[in-house]
């Protein structure tokens, strides 16, 4: 971000998250040498974890739109102009994407480029530019949202079942839990290549153990993210077919008459019942009634006037 950005108003946020080395001695170092006018400001956040640092990041800040960008993501000097633009012009956009290339200080492996993906490198679709809710997710690498809607979220008492690195300890799922999120709100999700970016990735993370625990977790935050995407596709049909979507009529069976509140009766039934391959989660299920609810009352209305 800089003078490429066209002048947009923005401002960094480093949060220094359970920190036990040099790293916020190398921000405010690097930030200095950079010359840049973006005010910085480093907020301290005590409970490890990515995803409790940009919570953390996301109260902070002052601005509609915000990005996760991670230590090892390194944005291209243009990114935040044209971010920008895209989700000025389109309201209706929850969640932007772009794509990326992957750098180390090894060389890559030779496995590397047919599993990049997994590691959020490459591109995110073949289509270029455009909507991409049907694919579920974006890569939080990245990741450009609306801040105001993500804090109503968050004010409604939702809170991230899945979650993403902590130190040492591998773990997945929390990005793509956030874009269900705004899914189920009803708005989408949107890729573009034109953002780009470089993903930094340490020896550590390119090795066939490494590759196989990871996909261990994917495939574990998968299973949970299926109940979301079950809901989420109910939201975006019209109110007068969703009762009969929510399982083909089985819940009508079981509770009377179409109440009001169906939805939310239907979920606490299914709090910790097998679905498929997988048990609902009792959180998820709460975040998902949660939902259903902000969407019912149009609690969330900035953007495209869908919620």
């Amino acid at each position: 971000m800089g003078p490429a950005d066209g002048g947009i108003p923005s401002g960094d946020r480093h949060r220094g998250n359970n920190c036990s080395d040099d790293t916020l001695d190398v921000v405010r170092a690097a930030w200095k040498e950079s010359g840049e006018s973006i005010p910085l400001r480093i907020v301290k956040e005590a409970v490890p974890g990515l995803s409790p640092a940009r919570i953390r990041g996301l109260k902070t800040a002052n601005f509609e739109y915000a990005v996760f960008c991670d230590d090892d993501n390194w944005l291209a000097p243009d990114y935040a102009s044209r971010a920008f633009g895209v989700m000025d012009r389109n309201p209706g956009i929850g969640i932007l994407g772009g794509s990326s290339h992957a750098v180390s200080d090894v060389e890559l492996p030779d496995w590397f480029d047919g599993v990049k993906e997994d590691y959020a490198v490459g591109l995110q679709s073949s289509g270029g530019a455009g909507d991409v809710s049907g694919r579920g997710y974006l890569w939080g690498a990245g990741m450009v949202f609306r801040r105001s809607v993500l804090e109503s979220i968050i004010g409604k008492g939702i809170t991230s079942v899945l979650s993403d690195r902590k130190g040492k300890e591998l773990s997945s799922g929390g990005d793509s839990e956030i874009c269900k999120w705004y899914l189920m709100l009803g708005y989408s999700l949107w890729y573009d290549p034109a953002l780009k970016y470089t993903h930094f990735l340490e020896r550590s993370r390119l090795t066939r153990d490494y590759y196989a625990k990871l996909k261990e977790k994917q495939a574990e935050a998968y299973g949970l993210l299926q109940i979301y995407d079950s809901f989420a596709e109910v939201v975006r049909l019209p109110l007068s077919e969703r009762k009969r979507a929510y399982f083909k009529g089985i819940c009508k069976i079981l509770l009377g008459k179409s109440p009001s509140n169906l939805e939310e009766r239907a979920l606490s039934l299914l709090s910790g019942k097998k679905i498929g391959s997988c048990v609902a989660d009792p959180g998820i299920v709460r975040n998902a009634s949660l939902l259903l609810r902000m969407q019912r009352e149009g609690v969330v209305t900035f953007g495209n006037g869908r919620t």
